[in-house]
């Protein structure tokens, strides 16, 4: 078989397998079972390169491994939270303009960081800033406009379009954001995890 098999792409592989997950749930209109397998597939983003730096590998290797991370981060970062906006109904042609640009915006940072990424490959060099919003951030950024919509119960359809739209365009605009080690990846899983409990307690009061 075509690839590499080994437990380094395992993570990248559950991260895709929540977001068709995910996907079925839109097409189900279950919108906040879509917003969970979002979250868990950013938890899957957050360790697979932790687990990945654990083998040694090749450069063919370390190459396979992140074109799969952006692919599955294109459709679960980026084709996902656009769903999710198709599912609440937004079938008008401002939503449609949203998710089409909101999508293209992930693709065009995902793409960005490749370029980037690719001049490193063996190297062993690590980057310590990102240019742009990472899109893996969507996983959290997104669920938790959901929790804040408590506070406000405004019409979420136009709410999270709006952040939708914000969220797009922190991806293609070039500022520098400070990489999150181990302390900051462990902090956002526990703001993830909260998200994560109180979706699947108040869930039916929101939105």
């Amino acid at each position: 078989m075509i690839g590499f098999y080994n437990y380094t792409v395992l993570l990248t592989y559950m991260s895709l397998a929540s977001t068709v997950v995910g996907i079925g749930f839109c097409v189900g209109g279950n919108i906040h079972g879509a917003l969970i397998c979002l979250m868990l597939s950013g938890f899957f983003d957050m360790f697979d390169g932790t687990v990945a730096r654990t083998r040694k590998r090749t450069d063919d290797e370390i190459a396979f491994g992140m074109h799969i991370d952006s692919l599955t981060d294109l459709a679960a970062f980026g084709v996902l939270p656009a769903t999710i906006l198709r599912a609440m109904g937004g079938s008008e042609p401002w939503f449609v303009a949203v998710m089409i640009f909101y999508a293209l915006a992930a693709l065009i940072r995902l793409a960005f960081f490749d370029v980037q990424e690719l001049r490193t490959v063996g190297t062993g060099e690590r980057r310590k800033y990102f240019t742009g919003l990472p899109v893996t951030n969507a996983a959290f950024i997104l669920p938790g406009m959901l929790l804040v919509n408590l506070l406000f119960k405004l019409d979420f359809r136009y709410y999270y379009m709006v952040c939708l739209m914000l969220v797009g365009i922190a991806f293609i605009t070039p500022f520098k954001l400070k990489k999150a080690y181990m302390p900051a990846l462990l902090y956002i899983g526990i703001i993830g995890l909260a998200v994560f409990v109180c979706v699947c307690i108040f869930g039916g009061s929101i939105g």
